[in-house]
């Protein structure tokens, strides 16, 4: 191997042991000599196997060294027992990384040896991370400041539902249509062919995973959503999943925040202050809580006039709160987002939340005055 570094040349086995007579090997055998077996790679010639994606690829036998099948304890190398194994069990098709090419003459070589039939080989390109640059990674997942995901789990927990994940992954590298994004696994299996596969490697674009994942859930009826959200969610609010089956805050608030994810994890920043007392809202931003065009005073107004109203509306209803807490904006003179800013904000402790009356209707009357008290204390430090 030192002389062959020296020569720059591929570092191989030198068939030193190829040649030995059956003498030479007693007697080495008898010395307490370790041995292996190795394959006895045609000298001259070529070897040509067929992969269904790049064809018939011909290798010059002279590339080729002779690896070791059996090892000196007696156990199989990877080039033994896979064949052995795909014989045994009647394995039609090998569908493996092209990072294997190099090793499938020699795989056809010890099939042929045992007068075996070859499976169909078909070697898929590799995935690359998002830029392009390098092999996906379960080591390396940060790609130019940006972590990306790579393991199984990962994309559970994150959210991305078994149809969008198969719907992504069977587009990269392969191309059901290029007018159609969305389309049903039953449709994608009766179109496949292995053929068609691009031998070039492709990136995972995650950008686009994730609106695929968001159409897939707007696909889904609310209930199934629901139960989709319910792991997840009973992990992140430290809820025992039979309690949040009939929650009803969630029966509600889940049709108004379909519309609004791409991805189940990104559920609770929607819903998370449904889930907290009134004491435990954080008001990082109190100016949140002032209405559009109107100071602390106004809006301390508009709180306690609205909190009047909602006292007496029945039954607790989204058309019954608005129609009524319209109603009052129109008499206060004050416009539609003036009026139910303060309201939002005293409620979520966000600018941005699922629609205002079915957010109280989730809360009920008594929550909902809460937190309109706890949003005119807090105007009231900054009147």
């Amino acid at each position: 191997r030192e002389e062959q570094r020296r020569k720059k040349q591929p570092t191989r086995y030198d068939r030193l042991c190829r040649h030995l007579s059956g003498e030479e090997r007693a007697a080495r055998e008898a010395d307490g000599l370790p041995s292996v077996i190795r394959l006895a790679v045609p000298l001259e010639g070529k070897t040509t196997f067929t992969d269904l994606i790049r064809g018939d690829i011909t290798v010059d036998n002279r590339q080729l060294q002779d690896e070791v099948l059996l090892k000196s304890d007696g156990l199989p190398t990877y080039h033994l027992a896979a064949m052995v194994d795909d014989h045994l069990m009647e394995i039609s098709h090998v569908l493996r990384g092209e990072e294997w090419l190099p090793t499938a003459p020699i795989h056809k070589l010890v099939v042929e040896a045992f007068d075996w039939q070859l499976p169909v080989l078909v070697h898929l390109p590799v995935i690359l991370d998002p830029s392009g640059q390098g092999k996906m990674s379960k080591r390396k997942k940060v790609v130019e400041g940006k972590e990306y995901l790579a393991l199984v789990h990962e994309f559970i927990s994150a959210g991305y539902l078994p149809d969008a994940m198969f719907n992504f992954l069977t587009n990269v590298g392969w191309n059901y249509d290029p007018a159609v994004e969305i389309f049903q696994r039953e449709e994608a299996i009766d179109r496949f062919d292995i053929g068609q596969i691009n031998p070039k490697a492709a990136a995972l674009p995650y950008d686009k995973l994730d609106w695929i994942n968001g159409q897939y859930i707007r696909q889904l009826t609310p209930a199934a959503l629901k139960e989709q959200l319910i792991p997840i969610l009973s992990k992140q609010l430290k809820i025992v999943p039979v309690k949040l089956q009939t929650d009803s805050r969630l029966d509600i608030l889940v049709p108004q925040i379909q519309e609004r994810i791409k991805r189940l994890d990104e559920a609770i920043w929607w819903i998370d202050w449904a889930y907290k007392s009134a004491d435990e809202i954080v008001y990082d931003d109190p100016s949140l809580l002032l209405g559009r065009k109107l100071d602390a005073a106004q809006s301390i107004a508009v709180l306690e006039d609205g909190a009047a109203v909602l006292r007496t509306i029945e039954p607790f209803l989204p058309d019954d709160i608005q129609a009524a807490l319209r109603e009052r904006a129109t008499a206060l003179g004050v416009s539609a987002g003036g009026y139910f800013g303060p309201f939002r904000a005293a409620i979520s402790g966000k600018k941005v939340s699922p629609p205002l009356f079915e957010s109280m209707q989730a809360l009920g009357r008594e929550e909902v005055l809460r937190r309109v008290e706890r949003g005119i204390g807090e105007l009231g430090k900054m009147a």
